[in-house]
């Protein structure tokens, strides 16, 4: 029985893996980022589901991928210092601005831009799934160079084939024969595939 469940397992997994990765298309894009922009500040990451521990290991990890893009150099506003400065403690992609919001920051962090990051929807149980909507805007201008709204759902097969694709490319684990399933167990790994995936869309140098 142990035999014919690892057939089975390995066949399931061959039959995923036929899909197409998963290629996120709801996305406005700048061809390239400004010249006088190298600096981004990073608002701390909205949701409604995610708290606590889990926000603080999801944020480090999107904060992590971003810096790994090479695209910007990322400075992270903290909570503590939007509620010190304008009274709350997050801003939505969605929201309207405080007073001032944008010349403050960049006068905190000497950002050209900045980055907002919401998280719309979340599973963390199998199928896990994210929803992600972030948007880059240019501080000077106040145009937007980027923004991306997607929803991560790993009980989509492309997806799931996405997710580890990504997995066996860029994340060593302490289990050799792990055929790419631990992504889709574990909101924290898989959040780390999502975040992957939309800042590689980000516009180019």
């Amino acid at each position: 029985m142990l035999l014919v469940g690892c057939s089975a397992s390995k066949r399931a997994d061959l039959v995923d893996r036929m899909y197409k990765p998963y290629t996120p298309s709801n996305i406005y894009t700048e061809s390239y980022l400004p010249d006088t922009l190298s600096r981004v500040a990073v608002l701390p990451i909205s949701s409604q589901d995610v708290e606590g521990l889990n926000m603080q290991n999801m944020e480090d990890i999107f904060y992590g991928e971003l810096g790994k893009s090479s695209r910007l150099e990322v400075v992270e506003v903290s909570r503590e210092n939007l509620y010190y400065e304008f009274g709350v403690f997050e801003v939505r992609s969605t929201d309207p601005l405080p007073c001032n919001f944008l010349k403050k920051i960049q006068n905190q962090t000497g950002a050209e831009a900045i980055m907002f990051i919401d998280f719309t929807f979340y599973h963390p149980y199998r199928p896990v799934a994210l929803g992600v909507r972030a948007k880059l805007l240019d501080i000077a201008s106040g145009r937007v160079l980027w923004a991306f709204d997607e929803i991560f759902d790993s009980g989509d097969r492309q997806v799931a084939n996405g997710a580890r694709i990504y997995q066996d490319s860029n994340i060593r684990l302490g289990y050799p024969l792990d055929t790419g399933a631990s992504v889709l167990k574990s909101p924290l790994v898989f959040s780390k595939y999502v975040a992957y995936e939309a800042f590689r869309t980000l516009p180019r140098r």
